[in-house]
C-alpha cells in the first residue's frame, strides 16, 4: 500500500492512524518516505476464525521537491492511497489530478483509492453538500461524460472516494 498526496494533507497522520488505531496530531516530517507493516483483520471472518490481511506501507511524503524521486518507487502491484485535505475544496481537486496521472502512467491500472482528510474543518451546516460536491468534481475529472473512465487517469468511481 503506498499512500501519497500533495504535502500537508495528512498522510502520516492516517498512517499512524491505521497503525495506532488512533488519530495524531500533526508532526511534521523531513523524512521523505516511511515503511511500516500494518494487519488488517477480514470482517465477518468469525470469532475462531481469524483471518487476515498484511499491508506493507510506504508513507511516501515529505516537501514537494521529492515528488518527483517519490514516483520512482511507484509500481503496478500496489493499492494507492491518495489523501487530500477536504477543507481546501477545489484547489484540493486539482492537485489530485498530477497525482492520478502519475499513478496511471507508471503503475497503470493499480487501485486506487481516494481519501479525504480534515473533513471536520468544514462547517457542519454544508458539509454534506460540500462533500457531494467535491466528490462529483474527483469523478469530473476520472470519467468522461458518458461515465466512461477518462483517459490517462486511475479507474475511479464512487466507491473509490471515501
Amino acid at each position: 500500500m503506498i499512500v501519497v498526496g500533495p504535502p500537508r494533507q495528512g498522510k502520516s497522520a492516517l498512517a499512524e492512524a491505521l497503525l495506532t488505531g488512533k488519530a495524531s496530531p500533526f508532526t511534521p516530517s523531513e523524512c521523505s518516505i516511511s515503511t511500516f507493516s500494518w494487519e488488517l483483520e477480514k470482517p465477518n471472518a468469525g470469532k475462531n476464525n481469524k483471518e487476515s490481511v498484511m499491508f506493507n506501507v510506504w508513507d511516501i511524503g515529505g516537501p514537494a521537491c521529492m515528488t518527483t524521486v517519490n514516483q520512482c518507487f511507484f509500481t503496478d502491484k500496489s493499492l494507492y492511497v491518495v489523501i487530500w485535505n477536504l477543507a481546501l475544496g477545489e484547489e484540493a481537486v486539482a492537485n489530485l489530478q498530477t497525482w492520478l496521472l502519475n499513478i496511471e502512467a507508471r503503475a497503470p491500472n493499480s487501485a486506487v483509492v481516494v481519501v479525504g482528510t480534515h473533513v471536520d474543518l468544514i462547517d457542519t451546516k454544508f458539509r454534506t453538500e460540500r462533500l457531494a460536491t467535491l466528490r462529483a468534481y474527483v469523478l469530473a475529472l476520472c470519467r468522461s461524460p458518458s461515465g466512461a473512465r477518462a483517459a490517462g487517469y486511475p479507474d475511479i468511481t464512487f466507491k473509490h472516494l471515501q
